[in-house]
């Protein structure tokens, strides 16, 4: 979050070339000692937004304070909280493999997905991708912006937030279920026991053949 995931800033060299009018007032701006190229160069994070927004809501802007909610919310708190319901259900899967801990997960992966559907990590780093393109044609006249290492560790950690609820969903769904049970558990070990009773019941209550010869005799 603290990384800096656009930048923006002044070439020079570009802005002069695209509008020559104003290379006469190329020496009388290096006379002053005003760098417009350092003046006009910014690096923005996560973490420096919604700094940025607090400000200005501080200052009574509403449209920040709609901002920081989108931002903070759906595009950082959601996927945390998202990440933090698929580990609660593998470890929940990877426990003694019970019907309640199988039950459990189940309910944190229904929910998981409903929270994956809400946050906004992803349309966020899309966003700022398509404003880096769309004014990649001011960098003719100067003005360059950029994304920066932030923006690629973000992506980064959504692909694998996604890798994370899609391995574990499969193994949800093709582990122990449907009340199976692995053989070493209690409850396994209950159904084996149940399973051999029945075929104790079964046994005894199957009519002898040799008792019905004998009753024709």
């Amino acid at each position: 979050l603290a990384r800096p995931s656009m930048s923006l800033y002044l070439d020079m060299d570009l802005l002069y070339e695209a509008r020559p009018d104003l290379q006469m007032l190329a020496p009388f701006i290096k006379h002053l000692g005003i760098k417009l190229d350092v003046l006009l160069r910014n690096k923005v994070s996560v973490w420096q937004c919604m700094v940025s927004l607090c400000g200005w809501i501080g200052e009574g802007e509403i449209n920040s304070f709609i901002a920081l909610v989108l931002y903070a919310v759906f595009a950082l708190i959601l996927p945390v909280a998202d990440m933090a319901l698929i580990v609660f259900a593998s470890v929940a899967d990877l426990r003694s493999g019970s019907a309640p801990s199988s039950r459990a997960a189940s309910r944190a992966l229904a929910l998981s997905a409903k929270v994956r559907k809400l946050e906004m990590l992803d349309v966020s780093i899309m966003g700022s991708f398509v404003v880096v393109l769309t004014l990649a044609s001011m960098r003719e006249k100067g003005v360059i912006v950029e994304a920066c290492s932030g923006a690629m560790t973000l992506l980064a950690a959504e692909f694998c937030h996604y890798a994370a609820a899609w391995v574990a969903e499969g193994s949800h769904r093709h582990g122990p279920g449907d009340g199976d049970a692995p053989p070493g558990t209690e409850q396994g070990k209950a159904e084996v026991r149940h399973m051999e009773l029945d075929c104790e019941k079964g046994s005894t209550s199957a009519p002898s053949p040799m008792k019905d010869v004998s009753a024709a005799v």
